[in-house]
């Protein structure tokens, strides 16, 4: 069997395979694989990874995305299985069980199900409610930019093609802002999640090291967030002490949130607790990944 990782995560990457999920199905963190076709030069390439690594592929259904391209979702995998058993749920309308054929934890999927009921808060402050106070989050946790299965609205879906928007010029930059687990844990703390996380980003780290560099030093940033679309992402780190944490900050990292702008020079020079307590009264939190 092909063994040339790096280059299939490289230049022979389909854009539309993020870089944590190929890297979880060839290390064995998951067995399948949701992703989507976008144009003639992805189901090429698709088909040449799928070719050179043995993976199926199952067709799931065409419809536009946010862009209005013409979109195919697909699943590719090793357990085929496996993958029928994903199909049926995805096309019935089953996402719990959907969640679990694609190897997310139980608790994991059983949490995100628990949360798309109710859905009165973010996702990731939901999490960050059920993961243990006064402790680091590990980087590879971090889901901040994982905006997939969060965007359930229609002023979601505009804020995030508003925030591709502003951010375009970093996107055609190469910037990578994609996170480590390909999928929303149930905490920070949740120890399955961080046991995959470690070991997808340490196959990142034998096979793209310059990627899995790059990509430690943003998901290691402190972030004090609000909501989906307003949060910064602070150039700096979390520190605790006796009386729990504060921030030592000297500017905003990219990508830039659709936060009020009147925030922005205050968040940039963050740097003692009373700081961090004015961005907590505007229902802001701190998120401290490290």
């Amino acid at each position: 069997m092909n063994r040339d990782y790096a280059s299939f995560l490289g230049a022979k990457r389909p854009l539309s395979l993020q870089i944590n999920d190929l890297s979880a199905l060839f290390c064995g963190a998951k067995s399948v694989v949701y992703t989507s076709i976008k144009n003639a030069e992805d189901e090429k390439m698709i088909k040449e990874l799928c070719e050179a690594f043995r993976f199926d592929i199952r067709e799931l259904r065409k419809f536009r995305d946010i862009a209005g391209n013409e979109t195919m979702d697909i699943l590719i995998g090793k357990d085929r299985k496996k993958m029928e058993k994903a199909a049926s749920a995805y096309l019935n309308g089953r996402p719990h069980e959907w969640g679990v054929w694609l190897d997310y934890p139980q608790c994991c999927v059983e949490f995100y199900g628990k949360w798309e009921k109710e859905k009165k808060e973010s996702l990731v402050k939901k999490i960050a409610e059920a993961s243990r106070k006064n402790r680091f989050f590990d980087f590879r946790m971090n889901n901040v930019l994982n905006f997939y299965s969060r965007i359930s609205s229609e002023k979601l879906r505009n804020e995030h093609k508003k925030f591709l928007e502003i951010n375009a010029h970093l996107f055609r930059l190469g910037l990578d802002f994609e996170p480590v687990l390909p999928w929303h844990p149930c905490s920070y703390n949740c120890r399955k999640s961080l046991e995959a996380a470690e070991t997808i980003f340490d196959f990142m780290e034998k096979q793209i090291p310059q990627t899995a560099e790059k990509r430690k030093r943003l998901l290691s940033l402190p972030v004090i967030f609000k909501d989906d679309f307003e949060w910064f992402v602070l150039k700096g780190k979390s520190v605790k002490n006796a009386a729990g944490f504060f921030v030592k900050a000297d500017g905003i990292a990219p990508p830039l949130s659709l936060a009020d702008k009147k925030y922005f020079e205050k968040a940039a020079r963050l740097s003692a607790s009373k700081d961090l307590a004015f961005f907590k009264k505007e229902g802001y939190i701190l998120l401290p990944f490290n």
